[in-house]
């Protein structure tokens, strides 16, 4: 695996270190492969419904490409998510259901993501 994999995958790991409430892992989808992407990694907020993925990509000009895919894909769930970048890592996070409440968890999760550039 190259380096700037490792490196970014530990940049995941300190940016949702900084996030309040509890997560576990879940498997991403869509995929690293189905999104283009060079790694994927998927976290549901427990006891919440929402959910983010965070991908890698070679560099952030592909992030362009990756919203293009997510907005056209029919199986994303965009009604109520959110899109950011950092740096490779590319942000999508989304809430099961209109609930103002994982609404602020929603975006405490993204701004917990966009902590460090």
């Amino acid at each position: 695996m190259s380096d700037y994999l490792e490196h970014e995958k530990t940049k995941i790991d300190r940016l949702l270190h900084s996030f309040s409430k509890p997560l576990k892992e879940i498997p991403p989808t869509p995929t690293a492969n189905e999104a283009a992407a060079e790694y994927a990694v998927s976290y549901e907020v427990i006891d919440e419904n929402v959910v983010c993925v965070i991908y890698i990509y070679e560099n952030q000009q592909k992030h362009e490409d990756a919203l293009k895919y997510f907005t056209a894909n029919p199986s994303v769930n965009l009604k109520n998510s959110l899109f950011s970048s950092n740096g490779r890592l590319f942000f999508w996070g989304y809430q099961k259901t209109d609930n103002p409440k994982e609404r602020y968890t929603l975006n405490a999760l993204a701004a917990a993501f966009a902590g460090e550039e």
